[in-house]
């Protein structure tokens, strides 16, 4: 097996020991599609209905492990065409390979930030962010995961992460952020959980020319991603 091209060779932060709310509801986003799925109130509505149902019951790999019609060969069309997207307009994406793998296609970006606490203690720090997104073979489905430094070269922790974002600044919404190890890299990584975005999936496969862009402009607000519009005017 060879090594990863072109792909970052950091060490993502330890394991870590975080307690998580358990599940609460069922509830979904799938009866929640709209042909008018990329305007600012629709990525709105779906990414409630996202925080939302991220409490609900979670599926296991083994309780539907089929790609649910959003298989490994179209992830790759999808990740490929925001690579060409992100090169035209100097955004920073890049295709990363691991060859030998089922699932070796993986994209990343970097991304400097100034984080402040959203506690309004007035604490900032600049932190840089590496950010992946990979298919997950059991979910069939994408994951995006990202690990993050700080300025003295020590790794974000997922509990300071928490404090810098108000998105996950209640202790409930910690289930939608985790720790789990990279699905190419098998390192880990702070992922946003796979176990709801098949139902994210569901209402945009069958009406976006990029369903791994229609999902992002869903979730990419929780982790204060910057999604260019170049992106949804390509769905």
């Amino acid at each position: 097996m060879s090594g990863v091209e072109s792909a970052a060779t950091r060490t993502a932060s330890p394991p870590l020991s975080v307690s998580v709310r358990p599940a609460r509801t069922d509830e979904t986003v799938a009866g929640s599609a709209s042909s008018n799925f990329t305007t600012p109130e629709r990525v709105g509505e779906v990414s409630r209905n996202y925080q939302t149902s991220a409490h609900g019951q979670t599926m296991s790999p083994d309780d539907d492990n089929d790609d649910g019609g959003f298989g490994y060969e179209k992830f790759v069309e999808c990740i490929k065409k925001i690579v060409a997207i992100s090169d035209g307009i100097r955004d920073g994406w890049q295709l990363q390979t691991k060859e030998g793998w089922d699932n070796g296609h993986f994209i990343t970006k970097k991304v400097s930030q100034i984080l402040e606490k959203s506690s309004g203690e007035g604490t900032k720090s600049i932190v840089v962010f590496e950010y992946h997104i990979a298919y997950n073979i059991n979910y069939g489905v994408p994951v995006l995961c990202f690990v993050a430094w700080k300025q003295d070269g020590s790794s974000l922790q997922m509990e300071e992460y928490c404090e810098y974002n108000e998105n996950f600044s209640n202790s409930d919404v910690l289930s939608t952020l985790t720790q789990l190890d990279h699905p190419v890299l098998c390192r880990p990584f702070l992922t946003l959980h796979p176990c709801r975005t098949r139902e994210i999936m569901d209402v945009f496969l069958s009406k976006s020319k990029n369903p791994v862009v229609s999902w992002l402009s869903v979730i990419s607000p929780f982790i204060n991603l910057k999604l260019e519009d170049e992106y949804i005017k390509a769905c």
